[in-house]
């Protein structure tokens, strides 16, 4: 299973489909052929190229060994070893020059044992290191490099086996380089720099000079060629103007302020060199070259004002740009006067906004007559001053791309759409990829007010229109609609459309099924019937819930999904205090629900909240893998916008409130990083898309902002295959698609940037809310048409003419899909399960699961799909696993066999299924549970065992599953599963605290060790600290950390009485972070500080005192019953196994026939006594 996993790391993100491609080795494991280099250096040794510096020795300069073929765009992966220390170096060099000397000129992935350099990008060009490890690196034409980090880079250090046998990957594609170690991403880099940047070089392995030992091997080099892919294509816009010739200045790429007059103060210290907007978190300068004019940047302030005039230059062509930015006071601007007037031709202000934005003028009245650049800042109080940079002239119009796609490296490589004969100008003014089309499907007056839409099994595209939104209509009133758009002629139009239900009040959402259609209008959650498939309703709706709060209308049950258990998912939002309910159930036996992921049964009209908290959370979409993804608003409580969703998880909450009694959240006040231990769930985002509201500046300036609305994971067939499984979430303040790569982390995954977002729109009305792909493969996108992007209640605001849906397909493969499900046979509709896209084989599931309520016999069909489930062999077993579900085909003796399947996803769903049935049914899969707790090597497994365990598994086996998986040491920094052993565990303790201590003290996962404290010190304090006085010292910390957390929240405690010793033993440790929490717990217990260097001093003598009993046994350096203290310190190394050895000597007694043990020693002697003897083995070192 442990290559299952790494395989699908190595192969999910941006990879394109190299099926085609042939593989190539580019050794034969015994000689050099193909290979030169150094004939002194490198050799075949042991089946590999080898190259070694013995001890002691020096190589006086770098070695390389190179291919004899040059390499374009490649996917190459090798296995490396290298030995010798911590200072031995390599590394690989890739598109690359040999020079005359023998040496690499070009890019290197370094190599060393993992702790600097390993997974780095160094530039031999002499860029030097352009790439760390754990980012996203993109360098712009001009040399500005963007940093987008995805990873902390010391922990990457881990996944290197040190002396032994790895596995390096290099995919390269264009102006694109990935970096996998033993199946990790390490590291991605985007180069563009112009004159730097290589597409296409030698393949060489380098040994670093220096003193020996190192030793560095490679085999196994196999080389997959890519087609060339064409640069021009993923470049970010080049500025091909031309400088004056007679104000070479003009920009200021000499680093001063020479050709130019300066009055007043405000440009003292300019030019500025650099990007210092982005180095303090504003957003980013824009400039082009090295330096620019930024008024605030030297001195932090916008107090200074002052003129900055050019020296005059010559008007030599029709049309000139220029950057500017800063404030839009009238009294900052940038002026062009000409031949020594005082008035202005053209005069332009900032827009509050640090990002310099490139502004075009006609000057074609002027050729041959002196101009003047003139910049003035009059403004002294806030956005008081001005930016400006690179004036240029143009042959031609300058065509002035939009600063956002200039500015955001995710935007680069985005070009104007292709459509330019689209009859709405919003999408002919969009920028996509190359090779992507965007088309209107649907626009005003056809639809209006889009917030939901859904695909049906012919097909078509069902549309809820919100045409009252933000406020609920009076009683009979309501204004909103479901229309249904269909393609009748099958050429990708949607020209027809009907009404399905009108005078709907407040809608937010809707799903497609069992015979209607079930409505999110809150209030109530209600079904309209159409058992015949008409599309007319049958009769009046039927509320089944109702219950919804309606205070914040834009967090109202929305993103309606079928599960893959058959179960409708929904999101709630934070801000609406709902108890849902089946109509007329009193309060008191409703489910209270704020944020959160709730689940509802179509045909028992079950509802529960599958996952605890979040946001206002808008979007829910699985994998190819069946886990489950949404997106939200960032918060400072959950981290980034893409969040994974488990079964009974709890979540971080933007409020921060309606935590379970099990969760240690932060009080009012306080940060999630200011405390010892929140055990709450975040997000899997590797950091955040922005700093909060959309007018922060500095929150658009990569991702687009903190809002994200809509949430697709790419099943489709239409889009490349490079696409395919990438998250795309339509990024609401920033008017862009961001692209989103998961990568398996731990037991979960991780979301970062891909670093190329999707699609951006400059048109203010612009408001996409949901993404789907559909049945021909394409990406269906809704868009609000809006300019007012947050929520507001004032319904004199909202533009309620029109709305859009749009298509966004692959434009050379793109063809339009005619297809009608209903009418397939369950028996040929299984066929659909091997489809490419995958919105087949979930729709199959759905029509499947409703064929089986109406009453279809599938029993042969059911025997079927258990062939191709069971059988390790078959293509899609998860997909036919889900189908197996939804005809009730899974019987126990399936479950046994799957819940040990090699493949952890299926024994993943298995398990999931499984637990979904009452517990005590099945009680007799407890012991298979119990041992596949102690044996899976699945991290993902685990964690949906330990979630099962909450409610889902019967006693005795919950608690001894728990228990087990407790001790996982290899789960201590899983980002997960703790936290879920946790939940489970966590209704334990008050009834055996005891056994809840002595858990805290042996797990080796340290977030359960702090939930577990925490909880003892909420129960009893005195006793909780009475248990950490037992732990070791290694421990002490955790403790101690959340004690003060449990008493954050009151102002004056008294000391428990185990405080004074547990300070006494923690006095020992010199740890800042102890000593700040005896702090803390002082002052909360009204005490003095005290002073930890007198009792460290008692401590010893009370040592020494104790020991005498043992002096006449042990003196030091004579003949006595029982070893030396020296000895004693040398054989042991902690306290337990000394004090073990204390009350039973064991051994020892064999050659010390006449030493006595002490069992009854009490614990605090035995204590001091083992103490004593380590700090007696630390003197010996």
């Amino acid at each position: 299973m442990t290559r299952l996993i790494i395989l699908s790391c190595i192969f999910v993100g941006t990879i394109v489909s190299t099926q085609a491609q042939k593989i190539e080795s580019l050794f034969d494991g015994k000689s050099l052929n193909g290979w030169s280099g150094n004939e002194a250096v490198w050799r075949v040794e042991g089946g590999a190229i080898t190259a070694s510096i013995d001890a002691g020795k020096k190589l006086s300069q770098n070695e390389f060994i190179f291919w004899k073929e040059e390499m374009h765009d490649f996917d190459l992966t090798l296995q490396y070893r290298i030995t010798g220390g911590p200072t031995a170096n390599s590394g690989i060099q890739f598109r690359s020059q040999r020079n005359s000397n023998g040496h690499a000129a070009g890019y290197q992935a370094d190599i060393d044992a993992g702790k600097t350099w390993l997974g780095r990008i160094y530039d031999e060009h002499g860029r030097a290191l352009i790439l760390e490890r754990g980012t996203l690196t993109k360098i712009s034409p001009q040399g500005k490099r963007h940093a987008i980090p995805f990873a902390d880079p010391n922990s990457l250090e881990k996944h290197a086996k040190k002396d032994d046998w790895n596995t390096y990957r290099i995919f390269c594609r264009g102006n694109r380089t990935e970096i996998y170690i033993n199946g990790v991403h390490f590291s991605t880099l985007e180069d563009y720099e112009t004159g730097k940047l290589d597409l296409k070089g030698l393949l060489a392995f380098q040994i670093h000079s220096g003193v020996g030992p190192a030793k560095v091997q490679f085999k196994n080099i196999l080389l997959r060629k890519l087609p060339v892919s064409d640069p021009d294509k993923t470049s970010p816009e080049r500025n091909i103007g031309i400088v004056p010739k007679d104000a070479p200045n003009i920009g200021f790429e000499k680093g001063n302020l020479s050709g130019w007059k300066s009055a007043g103060d405000a440009w003292k210290g300019q030019p500025v060199k650099g990007d210092t907007v982005a180095a303090r978190g504003r957003g980013s300068s824009q400039h082009q070259g090295g330096f620019w004019l930024g008024g605030y940047e030297p001195s932090k302030t916008d107090a200074a004002t002052g003129v900055l005039t050019s020296a005059p230059f010559t008007v030599t062509h029709p049309w000139a740009s220029f950057l500017v930015g800063g404030g839009d006071h009238f009294g900052l601007h940038v002026d062009l006067l000409v031949d020594g007037s005082s008035k202005s031709v053209f005069s332009v202000r900032g827009q509050n906004s640090e990002n310099m934005r490139r502004v075009s003028v006609d000057l074609s009245k002027y050729i041959g007559k002196k101009m003047v650049i003139r910049i003035t800042d009059e403004v002294t109080g806030g956005w008081g001053h001005i930016n400006y940079d690179d004036f240029r002239f143009h042959h031609h119009p300058p065509v002035t791309r939009d600063a956002r796609l200039t500015g955001s490296p995710l935007l680069w490589h985005l070009q104007k759409n292709p459509n330019q004969k689209d009859p709405l100008a919003t999408v002919r003014g969009m920028d996509v990829p190359v090779g992507f089309e965007v088309t209107t499907v649907a626009s005003e007056p056809d639809i209006r007010q889009p917030i939901s839409f859904n695909f049906d099994a012919k097909g078509r595209i069902w549309v809820a229109e919100a045409l009252a939104y933000p406020r609920r209509q009076a009683e009979g009133k309501g204004q909103d609609r479901i229309i249904i758009l269909e393609d009748k002629d099958g050429n990708g139009s949607f020209e027809t459309k009907k009404v399905f239900a009108e005078n709907l009040n407040l809608v937010s959402g809707f799903a497609i099924g069992y015979g209607g259609v079930f409505v999110g209008a809150a209030p109530e959650l209600y079904f309209i019937p159409d058992k015949n498939g008409d599309d007319k309703p049958d009769g009046p709706k039927q509320v089944l819930l109702d219950g919804w709060d309606l205070a914040d209308t834009h967090e109202t049950p929305n993103s309606f999904i079928w599960g893959n258990d058959g179960w409708l998912y929904g999101c709630h939002g934070v801000f609406n205090k709902s108890w849902v309910g089946k109509p007329g159930t009193p309060k008191e036996k409703r489910t209270y629900i704020e944020a959160g992921v709730w689940r509802f049964h179509p045909v028992s009209h079950a509802f529960e909240i599958y996952a605890h908290g979040g946001s206002n959370q808008w979007g829910l979409s699985y994998n190819a893998t069946g886990d489950m993804f949404m997106t939200h608003c960032r918060s400072a409580w959950g981290l980034g916008p893409v969040t994974q969703l488990f079964r009974d998880g709890h979540y971080w909450s933007q409020a921060n409130r309606n935590h379970q009694p099990f969760i240690a959240a932060p009080p009012s006040g306080y940060t999630r990083s200011s405390i010892s231990e929140t055990n709450f769930m975040t997000s899997i985002a590797a950091y955040g898309h922005g700093e909060g509201g959309a007018g922060i500046g500095g929150s658009k300036t990569i991702f687009g902002g903190h809002s994200h609305v809509g949430t697709m994971v790419y099943l489709g067939d239409n889009w490349p295959e490079e696409y395919r499984g990438n998250l795309f979430t339509l990024n609401l303040h920033g008017s862009q698609m961001n692209r989103e790569t998961l990568v398996k982390k731990d037991s979960a995954y991780l979301s970062y940037s891909h670093g190329k977002d999707q699609l951006y729109s400059s048109d203010p009305e612009y408001l996409g809310v949901h993404l789907k792909y559909g049945p021909d493969g394409a990406v269906y996108i809704s868009d609000w048409a809006d300019k007012q992007q947050c929520h507001r209640n004032d319904p004199k605001i909202w533009n309620r003419t029109n709305g859009r849906i749009y298509r966004m397909a692959w434009k050379e493969s793109f063809k339009p899909a005619k297809v009608d499900l209903t009418s397939t046979s369950s028996a040929d509709l299984i066929q659909y399960l091997s489809h490419t896209n995958e919105w087949y084989s979930h729709m199959v599931q759905h029509i499947l699961r409703q064929r089986r309520v109406a009453g279809e016999d599938l029993t042969t069909l059911s025997a079927q799909l258990r062939k191709l489930v069971i059988n390790p062999s078959s293509q899609h077993r998860l997909r036919s696993l889900v189908a197996l579900q939804a005809v009730d085909g899974i019987t126990d003796e399936t479950y046994q066999k799957l819940l040990n399947d090699q493949d952890e996803h299926i024994a993943k769903l298995a398990l999931i299924y499984l637990t979904e049935r009452p517990s005590e049914e099945t009680k007799s899969f407890g012991a298979q549970l119990l041992q596949l707790a102690k044996t899976t090597p699945s991290a993902t497994l685990r964690l949906h065992l330990a979630g099962a365990c909450q409610s889902r598994i019967a006693e005795p086996y919950a608690r001894q599953i728990i228990e087990t998986l407790a001790m996982k040491s290899e789960d201590a920094d899983d980002r997960f599963i703790p936290k879920m052993i946790w939940y489970s565990y966590s209704r334990y303790v008050a009834e055996n605290r005891e056994a809840a201590a002595q858990l805290a003290m042996q797990t080796p996962q340290p977030s359960l060790r702090r939930s577990i404290f925490w909880k003892l010190a909420q129960l009893d304090l005195n006793q909780a600290m009475g248990f950490a006085m037992q732990d070791s010292n290694n421990n002490l910390g955790d403790a101690l950390g959340v004690f003060s957390q449990s008493l954050i929240q009151q102002k004056k405690v008294t000391a428990p009485a185990n405080w004074k010793p547990l300070v006494a033993k923690a006095s020992l440790l010199t740890s800042p972070i102890i000593q700040k929490y005896i702090a803390e717990l002082n002052t909360k217990f009204g005490l003095k500080e005290i002073d930890l260097a007198a009792i460290r001093k008692q401590h010893l003598k009370a040592r020494q005192q104790v020991f005498m009993v043992c002096s006449a046994c042990h003196a030091p350096g004579k003949d006595q019953p029982g070893p030396s203290l020296e000895e004693i310190a040398r054989v042991y190394n902690n306290k337990a196994d000394i004090i073990k050895w204390i009350k039973t000597p064991g051994k020892k007694r064999e050659k010390y026939p006449a030493m006595p043990g002490f069992p009854h020693m009490e614990q605090k002697d035995l204590d001091l006594v083992a103490e004593y003897l380590l700090e007696l083995k630390k003197s010996q070192k």
